[in-house]
This record gives structure tokens, sequence and C-alpha cells, in this order.
């Protein structure tokens, strides 16, 4: 009798279509029909397996339900489960991908496994997705989701999914099929053919930007990097197919690309003086320093002058001459958002206890949140052991707001390194983050969507609207 009553139950559930329930008490959304559904692995440790025999790049999305634990639904997240991965193009796009879909907390075997094999510290943010090769190299990871809803939340995922394939075919070295001649002559052909996509960007725009990741991907002794910067320097290029390269450009080692790449800087576009600016932050070397020194007066658009700054800070970390001027730039920041680039770039200065000093000498009683908050992020990145006792006695004795305390007493923390949980650390984050909400955009779109595998910039905070101090 009890088993028939069971069956009589579960037949009523597929006949009337009464809907199943989460172990948290959260009924599931409707589960898509047809062909739009990824086809996530069960696993993790799966997905690897599979990607390595298949040899088909990774494709792994972090996504928990709940912000922190907590009852409350994150709202990126939720969007992505729910649209951004069941769209057509993105599903399509997917079957290229081996894929895994982790949703339990950071305290699962998953994560741990994350940890593992990308060599991510402290907390793992969700939504988060990461692409790596079949061989678990990692391609790009990107934490938050900033891109907001429908279209535009797609076209971003498309966007990081197209470029990770570009990357994987770089790695695979796959030259035009059936191609002759010797190795040098093919490898030729291959650099050639994708040069002309890039010129036939204009009427084609995603094959131009996955032929400048293949060229920026498989790079070789310099031979595409060269090619790349030819292309910059052609009269009359589109901004737009500028844009794109210099991106592709953005890479440590890159060296050869710095000369041209700084000439970009005198261009009348400011979406390309400030790309240029962020691709010279990413390649990091001290012979950017010159031209980025001799730009930073000129500059008049505040996104690209913050560029120009936090380039500098990356590049002449330490020098004398840079942290005089990115000093100098904080001093007398007109507004609270240009103060943001120089007091970003001044957190590269790790160790550097006369950047501190003169973060210090900035931070006087009455000086504006926002730009306040910016400074303090950048002494905890510095970590001179004096400026815990600094905060303490100068910024939070005379604070009397008291929504400001707890942002406080964390930075105090995190530089006086008691912060043994992290919890410090994540609610500083949260402050910075509530800052750049109130002041609006930074550093532009020049700074978003970049290929972070072989260097991630300090200072790329994702603004939270928040309720001011």
């Amino acid at each position: 009798m009890r088993r028939s009553w069971c069956w009589l139950v579960a037949l009523a559930v597929l006949l009337l279509g009464v809907p199943a329930v989460h172990a948290d008490g959260v009924p599931p959304g409707p589960a898509p029909s047809g062909p739009q559904v990824i086809d996530w692995q069960p696993t993790l440790d799966e997905a690897f397996v599979v990607a390595k025999k298949e040899g088909k790049p990774l494709f792994i999305a972090i996504n928990s339900e709940r912000v922190d634990g907590k009852a409350r639904i994150e709202p990126a997240g939720k969007e992505l489960r729910e649209n951004t991965y069941h769209d057509a193009a993105v599903v399509a796009k997917s079957r290229a991908f081996v894929c895994a879909l982790v949703k339990p907390e950071g305290s699962s075997a998953e994560y741990a496994e994350l940890r593992t094999h990308f060599s991510i510290d402290g907390a793992i943010v969700s939504p988060q997705h990461i692409f790596a090769h079949a061989d678990g190299t990692l391609i790009e990871r990107k934490e938050y989701w900033s891109f907001g809803a429908g279209a535009a939340s797609v076209e971003a995922l498309l966007s990081m999914m197209e470029v990770a394939l570009a990357s994987h075919r770089a790695k695979l070295s796959l030259g035009t099929p059936g191609a002759t001649g010797t190795p040098e002559e093919q490898r030729a052909t291959w650099i050639r053919e994708r040069v002309q996509k890039i010129h036939d960007g204009a009427t084609d725009h995603p094959g131009r930007d996955v032929a400048v990741q293949e060229l920026a991907h498989g790079d070789k002794g310099g031979d595409c990097v060269s090619a790349l910067c030819a292309i910059l320097l052609e009269p009359k290029k589109d901004p737009d197919t500028q844009v794109a390269i210099l991106r592709g450009l953005g890479r440590p080692g890159f060296e050869a690309a710095v000369a041209v790449v700084a000439q970009m800087m005198d261009d009348t576009n400011d979406d390309v003086r400030s790309n240029a600016a962020v691709t010279l932050e990413y390649i990091g070397s001290a012979t950017a320093i010159e031209p980025l020194t001799k730009h930073l007066p000129k500059e008049h658009d505040e996104l690209a002058h913050n560029n120009v700054c936090r380039a500098l800070g990356h590049c002449g970390a330490k020098q004398e001459a840079v942290r005089k001027t990115l000093l100098r730039e904080l001093a007398t920041a007109k507004t609270n958002k240009l103060s943001a680039g120089p007091a970003i770039a001044l957190s590269y200065f790790r160790g550097d206890a006369e950047a501190a000093r003169g973060i210090e000498k900035v931070l006087a009683p009455g000086v504006d949140w926002q730009k306040r908050a910016f400074m303090l992020y950048a002494l905890t990145e510095i970590r001179d052991p004096k400026s815990a006792e600094f905060v303490q006695d100068k910024v939070v004795k005379s604070e009397k707001n008291q929504a400001a305390l707890a942002f406080l007493t964390a930075v105090v923390a995190v530089l006086a390194g008691t912060d043994t949980t992290g919890e410090a650390q994540r609610t500083m984050t949260k402050g910075v983050e509530s800052a750049l909400g109130t002041l609006g955009d930074i550093g532009g779109s020049a700074r978003l969507n970049r290929d972070q595998t072989e260097f991630q910039p300090n200072g790329e905070f994702v603004p939270r609207k928040g309720r001011g101090r």
C-alpha cells in the first residue's frame, strides 16, 4: 500500500507539474527545453578529465545562488543562471568547450580543487568565469559580473568565450589547413592571413578581434607583435581597430610594442589614448616611464589621466621620480575622481615607506571620504608597518561618522596584519567599492574585459551602490 501511494504521488508530480524544491527551500526555475542548455559536466573533476580526452578548453562558471551564504539572492549570478547561460548563441559557443558549473559554497571540495589548479588565494568570488586549456593552464579568470542583463550580459560572455577560443587555437598552433612549404613559410602565411582579417575588420569585427588575439597569444620572438604594431602605425586606421590591437598587445613581456603603443597616447581619440595607457600598464616596462611622464600633464580626459597614472605606478614602482610625480598628482587632484588614479598607482609601491608617508600627508582630517578610501586602499597594498598606527591615531580617532568606523577598523586590521580570516579585507574592499559607486567610472571601458592571464592590475574594484559613508 505504501509503494502504491508513493507511485501515485510521483505520477501526480509528472502530470500536474508540481515544482520540485531545492534543499534550501527555493523552487528551481523552469528547465529550458530543446538545445538551449549548456552541457555542464557533473563535477569539476570530470570536466578536467573530459577536456584532456577531447582536447577542448575548459569553461568553468562559479555561481552561488546566495550572497555570502546568506538568504539574499545574488542578482548578477541569477541573471547568468536564468538567462545568459540559456541564450542560444552562448549555448552554441559552449559546445567548443568542456563546461563546469560550480555552485557549492567556499568550503566545498570543488572550491578546494579550484584553489589548487589556479592558485587562488583568499575568498572565491561569485559570479566568476574561468577559461583554461585542456592541460589546466589558465587562459583567463574574470571575477564578478558587471555587464548588466539581457543582451549586454550575453555579448560580454560571448566575447570572453571567443578570446578563450582564440588562445586555444594559438596554443595548438593551428595554421591554414593543407598549408604547404617550410615551417617558416607556413608561419608567415598564418600571420599574413590574420593581418588580412584585421584589415577586413570594418566589416567583420568579431573576425578582426579573434585575429588580434590569435596573433597576441601566438607570438614567437616578436613576429606577431611586430605585425600588430605595423598595423597600428598605418595612417587613417579606424579607432575601433586601434583599440582592438592595443588591447591585444597588453601582455607582460611585449617590450617591443612599448614605443609604438606610447605613440598612440598622442591620438585625438580619448578611448585610444586611454587604451594605450592601460596596455602600457599591462606590459609593465620601465621604458614606458618617460613617455608616460611626458604625456601626463597634457592629458585632459579624466579617465585617460587616471589610466596614465596607473600605468606609471606599475612601470615605475619604487622609482623616486615616479613616486614624486604621483604624490604631486594625488595632492593637487582637482576632483575626487582624479585622485583615484594616482592613489591606485601608488599601491604598486609595495614596501615603499616614502610612498606611505607621502600618502599620509595628504590624508588630513576632513578630506573627502571617496578620496580617502582610495588612499587607504593604497596604504594597505604598500603595507608599511607604521601605517597602521598612523591610521588608528590620525584617522580613526578623528572620525565622527559611525558608519565609516567599520571600514576604518578593517583598514587598521589589514595594515596591522591581524586579519587572520580575511573578513577585514572583504570589509575594506566593500568600502572602496561603495566609494567607487558614488564617484562613477574612474578608468573607463579601456579596463574592461582585458586578458588578465599573466597580469592582474591593482585597484580593479566593482562599483556598488551604497548609502555613502
